[in-house]
C-alpha cells in the first residue's frame, strides 16, 4: 500500500506502526501464506462506512492474511481512544481528528493507513440536516443555532464552523450538543435541536423522512473532498507487532478496492447490520473508499483545528506517519 504524500520531506518518511494487540500479541505468519490466526481487535464507528470490514471479514481476506478481526463498535473516537491507548482495542477506524488532537495531548498513537473520504461533489455521504419548515437554508444560518453532533471537538464541529465561516456567518456562536448519530433524527424531529449533523445510512434516512440538507459541511470547508476516516493504534503494538500491522494493512487494502469497485457489497450487509430497509440501503450514497493516507488532506484538517481553537498546538502530521 502506497501513501500519497504532497511534500518531499513527507514522503522521505518510514512507515512504522503500533497497536496494543488484545488477541495474543505475537506475529502472525507471512501475509499470503498464513499458517496461524491473530485475533485483532479492531474499534469502529456504527456507521454505513464500516460495513467494509465487514465485507472483508465475510470474503475471507483478512483471514487468508492471518487475521481474526473482532469488530468493537462506539459512538466516536473519543470512546474509542481511551481503549486504543490502554490496548483493550489493538487497531481504531475513526476520524482523523481524533489522532491529530492525541498527537497534541502526548498520547503515543499513529496513523496506521486511510480509509474513507468524503465526496468531491454533492450528494456526499455526510451533512446537517434539519426540518423541511426550518428558517434555516444554508450554513450561514446555523451561527447561532443548536446543533448535534455525535461527538464534541470532532469532524462534526470543526467542519460546521469552517462552514459557517466560509458563509460569512459566526461559528463561535453556535451551540453544539453530543447525540448519537441514532439519536439525532428524533432529537431534530421534537425540536430539541436545530439541526443535526448526520452520516449514512442516517442522512438517507433523514432525507427520506422529508427533511433537507441545509450545509454539505465537510465539501463546504474543504472543498475536493477530505478525509472521513483513518486507521490508528498506539505506538507499543505497531512496533511490537510490525507483521501483523502490515498483513492487516494489506488486507484492509484488497478489501478497500473491493468495495470501490462493487458498493453494492457494502449496501447488502445494511440491512442486517445496521437494522435499515433494503430500499434504503439500495440507494445510499457512499464514501470514497482508499486505503493510502491523504497527508495533504489530513493536514488541511489540522491546519483548521488551528484556526478553530481545537488546539493552540499544530498537530505534527509527518510525525504521526513516520514516528
Amino acid at each position: 500500500m502506497n501513501i500519497r504524500r504532497t511534500a518531499a520531506s513527507v514522503a522521505a518518511l518510514g512507515l512504522t506502526f503500533t497497536l496494543a494487540a488484545c488477541g495474543g500479541g505475537g506475529d502472525a505468519a507471512s501475509s499470503g501464506d498464513a499458517e496461524e490466526i491473530t485475533t485483532l481487535n479492531l474499534g469502529t464507528l456504527p456507521i454505513a462506512a464500516s460495513t467494509a470490514i465487514n465485507v472483508g471479514i465475510e470474503e475471507g481476506i483478512f483471514e487468508k492474511h492471518g487475521l481474526d478481526i473482532q469488530i468493537d463498535s462506539g459512538q466516536g473516537g473519543a470512546a474509542t481512544l481511551p481503549a486504543v491507548t490502554t490496548g483493550d482495542i489493538d487497531l481504531a477506524v475513526g476520524n482523523p481528528l481524533t489522532v491529530l488532537l492525541a498527537d497534541t495531548q502526548g498520547l503515543e498513537v499513529q496513523l496506521v493507513a486511510g480509509y474513507s473520504n468524503s465526496r468531491a461533489e454533492t450528494p456526499d455521504t455526510t451533512a446537517i440536516v434539519v426540518p423541511e419548515d426550518s428558517e434555516i437554508q444554508d450554513a450561514a444560518d446555523l451561527a447561532g443555532a443548536t446543533v448535534a453532533v455525535n461527538t464534541l471537538t470532532s469532524g462534526g464541529d470543526l467542519n460546521a464552523m469552517e462552514a459557517v465561516a466560509k458563509a460569512n456567518g459566526d461559528p463561535g456562536t453556535i451551540d453544539f450538543v453530543e447525540v448519537a448519530f441514532q439519536d439525532t433524527l428524533p432529537q431534530v424531529e421534537q425540536g430539541n435541536v436545530d439541526a443535526g449533523w448526520l452520516v449514512e445510512p442516517f442522512l438517507s434516512q433523514a432525507l427520506a423522512n422529508g427533511h433537507r440538507v441545509a450545509s454539505w459541511l465537510y465539501l463546504e470547508s474543504i472543498p475536493g473532498g477530505q478525509p472521513t476516516m483513518i486507521v490508528y493504534g498506539a505506538d507499543k503494538f505497531v512496533e511490537e507487532n510490525p507483521e501483523v500491522v502490515e498483513n492487516f494493512r494489506i488486507a484492509l487494502d484488497e478489501t478497500l478496492q473491493m468495495v470501490q469497485q462493487d458498493p453494492n457489497l457494502v449496501r447488502d450487509l445494511l440491512p442486517e447490520l445496521m437494522n435499515m430497509p433494503e430500499e434504503v440501503a439500495a440507494n445510499l450514497e457512499l464514501d470514497d473508499f482508499d486505503a493510502e493516507l491523504d497527508v495533504e488532506g489530513i493536514q488541511a484538517i489540522a491546519d483548521l483545528m488551528v484556526t478553530h481553537g481545537f488546539t493552540e498546538q499544530e498537530p505534527d502530521v509527518e510525525g504521526l506517519i513516520g514516528q
